[in-house]
């Protein structure tokens, strides 16, 4: 009767390990299962936020400026090529009752605005100029240095090479 009695004793404190061992388990679980949920929300978070600087980008007119130069600037000739023609128009019809185009009446009232888009049409022009030009010289001054570079090598070589 003595073990029956010892394995009334142990088996409380068997269920306590067992519930401590489950308890210590569920704990780890619970851990790991946050880790996971927390790197699962910073990706998400990371996505989000790249999909919202690639909406930003997409409407800024600076970023997509400095992205198509080229389209823009011809957007603009041809914009400004349509805006003088209606203009020229408009002031062709009405030029015999008022004695002057609406070009003429308008131009004195953007006269500042207009110095200032001429200002950056020139800049524009001379910074499309410069980036042609380093796009061009630069591989030709590459070239030419590759080319010198490899000539005193090939000297040195020649030179060790026959032993002077």
């Amino acid at each position: 009767m003595d073990s029956s009695r010892d394995n009334l004793e142990k088996e409380p404190e068997q269920i306590r390990r067992n519930i401590e061992g489950t308890r210590a388990a569920l704990s780890d679980k619970l851990g790991r299962l946050e880790s996971e949920v927390r790197g699962t929300v910073r990706e998400a978070r990371d996505v989000v936020g790249e999909g919202i600087e690639k909406v930003k980008e997409t409407v800024s007119l600076s970023h997509q400026v400095n992205e198509r130069p080229w389209t823009f600037f011809a957007g603009s000739i041809v914009l400004g090529a349509a805006v003088g023609h209606m203009l020229s128009k408009h002031g062709a019809h009405h030029e015999h009752t008022r004695g002057s185009s609406l070009a003429d009446r308008l131009v004195p009232m953007f006269d500042a605005e207009l110095k200032m888009v001429k200002g950056a049409a020139f800049t524009m022009l001379i910074g499309m100029m410069r980036d042609v030009a380093r796009e061009t010289i630069k591989p030709a001054l590459s070239e030419m240095m590759d080319g010198a570079v490899q000539r005193f090598l090939g000297g040195a070589e020649t030179v060790g090479a026959n032993g002077r």
